[in-house]
C-alpha cells in the first residue's frame, strides 16, 4: 500500500519533529517576550521600521533613475516616494516617540486604505463571491485604521498584547503538533 501525499508529508515532518518543536518553542518564547515587554517591543519594531524606511527609500530613489524604459512620470513618482520614505525614516530616528508615531500612522493609514479599497472593490464587482463578507471586512479594517489613528499609543499596546497572546497559543499548538508528529514516526 503506497502513502498518500498527506501521509508522506506527515512522515517527513515526523522525522523532523525536533525542528517543528524548536520552531514551536521560538514562537512561544516570542509571544511571551511580547507580553512581558510590550512597550520595549513597540520601540524595537518602530526602530526597525525606521531602518526599513531609510533603506527602502534609498533603493526606491536609485531605482527611479536606474530603470530602463520608465516614463518620466514613473521616475518622478519613484524619486518622490523614495525621498519621502527616507525623510520618514529619519524623522523616526529623531526620537523613540517619533518612531512609535510613524509606526502607528503607517499601521492606521494602511488599514484604513486597505479597508476602503476592499469596500470599493467589493461594491464594484457584483459577481464577487462572498461580496457581503468582503464589504464587512473592509469596513472593519477601515474602522480599525481610524481607531489606530485616533488612539495610536494604546492601539499599539493592544496590538502587541493580542499578537503576544496569539503567538503563545500558536506556539502551544505547535508543541502539541510536534509531539503528535513524533508519535506518527514511532508508530510507523
Amino acid at each position: 500500500m503506497s502513502d498518500t501525499g498527506v501521509d508522506s508529508v506527515q512522515k517527513y515532518l515526523g522525522r523532523s519533529w525536533g525542528l517543528v518543536l524548536a520552531f514551536a518553542l521560538v514562537t512561544l518564547a516570542l509571544g511571551v517576550v511580547l507580553m512581558v515587554w510590550p512597550q520595549e517591543t513597540v520601540v524595537v519594531v518602530a526602530v526597525l521600521l525606521g531602518i526599513y524606511l531609510v533603506v527602502s527609500g534609498i533603493f526606491q530613489l536609485i531605482a527611479s533613475f536606474a530603470v530602463e524604459g520608465a516614463t518620466t512620470g514613473l521616475r518622478v513618482f519613484g524619486a518622490i516616494s523614495g525621498v519621502l520614505s527616507i525623510l520618514l525614516g529619519i524623522f523616526a530616528f529623531r526620537s523613540l516617540a517619533h518612531a512609535v508615531t510613524v509606526l502607528a500612522l503607517l499601521i492606521g493609514f494602511g488599514w484604513l486604505l486597505r479597508g476602503v479599497a476592499e469596500v470599493v472593490g467589493a461594491l464594484a464587482d457584483k459577481d464577487l463571491p462572498g461580496r457581503g463578507w468582503a464589504v464587512t471586512l473592509g469596513v472593519l479594517s477601515a474602522l480599525a485604521g481610524l481607531v489606530v489613528l485616533a488612539w495610536p499609543a494604546p492601539s499599539l499596546n493592544v496590538l502587541v498584547w493580542v499578537t503576544g497572546i496569539w503567538l503563545v497559543v500558536l506556539g502551544l499548538f505547535e508543541v502539541l503538533a510536534a509531539f503528535a508528529l513524533r508519535k506518527v514516526v514511532q508508530e510507523a
